[in-house]
């Protein structure tokens, strides 16, 4: 019971830290372990993005006015899944391009392009963010998505 209330409270503040007032913690089975994770849900739609923090750091930058600034980042483990399964993928660089070509079958304009520049695992929110508008018959990503995204993260 206290590893479960330190690890939502963790969820609370790493959510404060990305800039999501109210972060959708969920529970979700990994499929490869069976194993039971505390997650946050990053990309809700057909095909869902959730992450896991698992260290942060800190860095200086100098601004333009010469002052020293403390910037702090967010290191993720991301779990691909969709809106109709309990159990999510880990993913990782090794298994990206096994795992995103499942996900993505539905999609063969978008799946042909795994791999490729702009459709690797660095990519890998915008691509599910630009696979749930295809799906949705939304059109393209706009600049204002990809803004979005870039803010939140």
């Amino acid at each position: 019971m206290k590893k479960m209330s330190i690890s939502l409270m963790m969820l609370f503040l790493c959510g404060i830290l990305l800039g999501t007032n109210n972060p959708k913690a969920v529970l979700k089975k990994e499929k490869s372990s069976k194993k039971i994770k505390l997650l946050l849900l990053e990309i809700d739609g057909p095909i869902q993005l959730f992450s896991k923090v698992v260290d942060t750091y800190e860095w200086v930058e100098v601004n333009e006015n010469n002052f020293r600034e403390v910037k702090t980042g967010v290191v993720k483990q991301y779990y691909m899944g969709t809106n109709q399964q309990e159990e999510v993928e880990y993913v990782i660089n090794a298994n990206f391009k096994k795992v995103a070509k499942k996900y993505f079958k539905d999609t063969p304009e978008l799946a042909k392009k795994i791999g490729k520049r702009g459709f690797r695992y660095e990519n890998l929110p915008f691509m599910i963010l630009y696979h749930n508008k295809l799906v949705n018959k939304e059109g393209a990503l706009t600049t204002a998505d990809v803004k979005q995204w870039q803010l939140l993260n």
